[in-house]
């Protein structure tokens, strides 16, 4: 196979150039939607240095591919391409099913079509529902469901995380509250217009629809996922951000915001996001590692990680290692580009039955490495305290980079 160098060099080339294309064809979707060139080319680099998404643009998550799926969507059912945007929704689904709330919005497009052309729109619902509920029970038919690190809390505990969410990426929320009124304000205005009978008689109008009514349902998603145990993370709102802007940008112009204004507007956004790439202006988080990928800030906690894990390999394989949730994945395989061998006898510790051991049922010489306060850092905790009430000889090495922190324990009895 290839070396871990070249195949990450690869997949990055890859991210890099799908995330091109999105930004591509948003900005056909914004001329298409008659923005003048500047705010539409203005619109594309509001997308592209929004921190949030600048950062997943150099990752090798699904939430750029999810995103670039739904644009291409969108203006696939703007040149009326339905049964297209149908099959690549489908796509979006399978990469991520965070792409619902698109589907589901296609489906309530679809709906609203049946007087009109219902033999179409009826095949086109039957086709989304299947894709919908196939792409929701395959991975527990192949024998691969998600391994979702366990119970996460209570609803109310879910819906607090959620809310602290969005705190520590005002910015979005405040993009998301824009968005979303000035969908409202397009609407009003297109329903209370002389002449205007139907909002979604035409392939535009229905790709409006589509740009409107998915931020919402999104929204809808996250809170809907938050009530039945599901942990929201701020990288997952990538895929609707280009569609919030937009459904922003409409609402403007319904308010006769002229063109211009709006090209400032956007600029002024694009330079704070410039300005804050690195998260200087957000409130610091260094415990969370779903929150500090928020901006390019991920770093410098990624390092402190690297750090630990060459300190791990300098230690002898035959000590066994509890290791946290993050760690565990970087060193799961050589293939990843942190070890140059797999290193045996490496545990989860935030996975059963390593999760429930008091610090008895470990051997006599064993290692903790601690990377974060959740996914095995607080069962850390408990086992380091019960450890020093016990009198265990324990050796710490601790790695640091602009306040964040990972931690290697060496423990004998």
């Amino acid at each position: 196979g290839l070396e871990p160098a070249t195949s990450f060099a690869i997949l990055h080339l890859m991210t890099f150039a799908l995330t091109a294309i999105g930004l591509g064809l948003l900005m056909r979707i914004t001329a298409n939607l008659g923005f003048a060139p500047l705010p539409v080319f203005l619109t594309a680099l509001f997308v592209l240095v929004c921190p949030l998404v600048l950062v997943q643009a150099g990752y090798m998550y699904t939430e750029i591919p999810v995103m670039v799926c739904s644009v291409a969507v969108v203006d696939m059912w703007l040149r009326g391409r339905i049964k297209s945007a149908i099959v690549l929704v489908g796509v979006a689904l399978f990469i991520k099913f965070s792409a619902v709330a698109l589907a589901v919005a296609m489906m309530l497009v679809l709906v609203a079509n049946l007087r009109s052309n219902w033999r179409t729109s009826l095949l086109g619902i039957v086709g989304l529902a299947i894709l919908v509920v196939l792409a929701r029970l395959l991975p527990d038919l192949i024998g691969r469901s998600i391994d979702t690190g366990g119970n996460w809390g209570s609803p109310s505990l879910l819906l607090h995380q959620l809310w602290l969410r969005m705190q520590s990426i005002p910015d979005i929320f405040g993009l998301l509250i824009l968005g979303t009124c000035g969908a409202g304000v397009y609407v009003l205005r297109q329903a209370f217009r002389p002449g205007q009978n139907n909002l979604i008689g035409s392939h535009h109008g229905q790709a409006v629809a589509l740009i409107l009514l998915t931020p919402m349902l999104f929204i809808g998603a996250m809170l809907a996922g938050s009530v039945t145990g599901q942990l929201v993370l701020p990288r997952y709102l990538v895929p609707i951000l280009p569609f919030a802007v937009l459904s922003a940008l409409m609402g403007f112009r319904e308010l006769g915001v002229p063109g211009s204004w709006q090209a400032v507007l956007l600029t002024v956004a694009c330079g704070f996001f410039m300005l804050n790439k690195n998260g200087k202006y957000y409130e610091p988080n260094y415990s969370s590692f779903s929150v500090v990928e928020r901006s390019h800030a991920y770093r410098d906690f990624n390092q402190t990680k690297i750090d630990a894990i060459a300190a791990l390999s300098s230690q002898p394989d035959h000590i066994p290692a509890f290791v946290t949730r993050e760690i565990y994945y970087l060193v799961s395989d050589p293939g990843m580009g942190y070890l140059d061998r797999k290193r045996q006898q490496t545990y989860p510790i935030f996975r059963e039955p390593y999760r429930g051991w008091r610090v008895s049922d470990f051997p006599d010489e064993f290692i903790l490495v601690r990377a974060s306060a959740i996914h095995g850092g607080r069962q850390i905790d408990a086992v380091l305290d019960q450890a020093l009430e016990q009198g265990y000889i324990v050796v710490e090495q601790a790695f640091q980079k602009s306040g964040f922190s990972a931690q290697v324990y060496h423990l004998r009895r």
